[in-house]
Formats: C-alpha cells, sequence, structure tokens
C-alpha cells in the first residue's frame, strides 16, 4: 500500500469544505442547463479547465460563477449528496460542511428552503455511504455584521443540523473585530465559532479572531507560522487550525506543499 493508498483508508473528518466550492465540473453544467441562462461553456472539457485555478482571485471566479448559476433551491440536495459521496469515497466518515447561505439569499433564493434540501441530500449520503454531516453557515464577511445578525435570526428560526459559524469572503478587507458582537450572540445560542483567518491576510487577523471573536477554530490560519507568540497562543488554548494543504498550493497562499507551514 503506497502513501496516498494509505491516506485514503483510514477513517477521516473533514472540517474545511465548501458545499459550493465542492461542486463537480459535471454538475455545473447541469446547473447552467437548468437555469436557462446563457452558459459560457459548451462542454465538460472547458469546465474542467475553468475549474484548474492556480490562484485565490481564480478560485472566487470558479465558486461565483457556481453560484451564479444555482437557481432553485432544491439544486442544493445534488450538490451537497454529490460532495459527500466525494469525501466517502476517501473514507471521511464526519463532515462539517460550510455553507455561504447569504450569497444566496441575496440572489433570491430562501433560506429554509436550501437548508432543507441541503439536509435531504445529508441524509440520503448518510443511507447511501454511512456518512454524517452537520453544517456550518458561513455569515460572509464582506456584508457586514449587521447582515450577519440578520443571519443569526435566520439560525434562529431555522437552525435544522447547523452546528456553527464562520465567517469566510475577503480577508484583507473585512477584518474580523466588528463581528464581536455577531460571535457573542452565536455563542449565547450555542453554536461553534469558526472563522477564517490567515489565508489572504497576516496574523493580525488570526489574533483579531481567537482574542475578540473567541474561536475555537481558525480556517486555513498559515500566517500563523510568522508569530511565535500567535502560535504559542494557539497550542496553550487549544484552538485549532483547519490546515488546507492543497487548497493553499491551488491559491497560491503557499508556493507548495514542501513549503507549507504544517
Amino acid at each position: 500500500m503506497d502513501t496516498l493508498e494509505l491516506i485514503r483508508a483510514l477513517p477521516k473528518a473533514e472540517q474545511h469544505i465548501h458545499i459550493v466550492g465542492a461542486t463537480r465540473p459535471e454538475t455545473l453544467l447541469w446547473l447552467m442547463e437548468e437555469s436557462g441562462r446563457d452558459a459560457p461553456f459548451e462542454n465538460l472539457e472547458e469546465v474542467e479547465r475553468f475549474f484548474q485555478y492556480s490562484d485565490f482571485d481564480h478560485f472566487i471566479s470558479v465558486y461565483s460563477m457556481v453560484s451564479k448559476f444555482i437557481v432553485d433551491e432544491g439544486q442544493f440536495e445534488r450538490v451537497t449528496y454529490e460532495m459527500l459521496e466525494d469525501d466517502a469515497r476517501c473514507n471521511v466518515r464526519y463532515v462539517e460542511a460550510s455553507f455561504s447561505a447569504p450569497d444566496h439569499v441575496r440572489q433570491g433564493l430562501d433560506y429554509g428552503l436550501m437548508v432543507d434540501a441541503i439536509n435531504r441530500g445529508v441524509r440520503r449520503a448518510r443511507e447511501d455511504f454511512g456518512i454524517e454531516c452537520d453544517l456550518r453557515i458561513d455569515l460572509v464577511r464582506n456584508y457586514g455584521p449587521d447582515y450577519g445578525m440578520e443571519v443569526l435570526n435566520w439560525i434562529e428560526e431555522k437552525g435544522d443540523n447547523v452546528v456553527a459559524v464562520d465567517i469566510g469572503g475577503s480577508e484583507r478587507g473585512f477584518p474580523p473585530e466588528p463581528y464581536e458582537p455577531v460571535y457573542n450572540r452565536a455563542r449565547e445560542m450555542g453554536l461553534h465559532l469558526v472563522a477564517h483567518a490567515g489565508e489572504a491576510a497576516g496574523p493580525e487577523s488570526i489574533w483579531g479572531a481567537v482574542e475578540k471573536l473567541g474561536v475555537e477554530r481558525i480556517g486555513h490560519g498559515t500566517s500563523a507560522v510568522k508569530d511565535p507568540d500567535l502560535m504559542a497562543y494557539l497550542r496553550d488554548n487549544g484552538v485549532t487550525v483547519e490546515t488546507c494543504p492543497m487548497s493553499n498550493v491551488r491559491t497560491n497562499a503557499v508556493p507548495s506543499v514542501r513549503e507549507h507551514p504544517v
């Protein structure tokens, strides 16, 4: 058994995966057909080439393209099921899947119906593959803390299978500190606290997330290695870093797996 086969065979938990970001190229083609909109690609080969991103901006363009063509809440069932099917092939037993609900609500979709569709996909995957999945709602930092409070209202009204909140989005332009009241409320609601930090910004972004938001986990956190005091803080306070080496290489956050700070 080689190293890759061994890694695939090990039972695993996946704590950092975005539902929309895990969409298969062939499923994007299906979404385009379903949307009735003009599609920029004619075949699967063209979509697969588009998916070969090499920096963060290109990744965002892929992610945004998928989001644009999700025009019906029910489509999330297939996208979620396929994500979990792919995870199950790698012997992932548990997934905490991130869902950027605000992106889609702002495009006219209904939060509750999307959560229902996602959970249908989760239940089907559990029945077919024995994989478990909870949901993490990404507040999307670009929309600001007031909108984040509104998202918490949605979760209070319909929190089916939702166990955590996160702030993804544009880290450089939207630091974590303004979200302190939002995270205080989320904590009172019994939600786990996560934040993307230290991927597109420096250690100061991680400091803000741990000191002001009180997060339990940091998404990516590659820049933490630049600050020995921060590394010691994360260790001493049991803050987990959700490391994503291949993602970081593909988005050019780090130059290679060999040079990844993990």
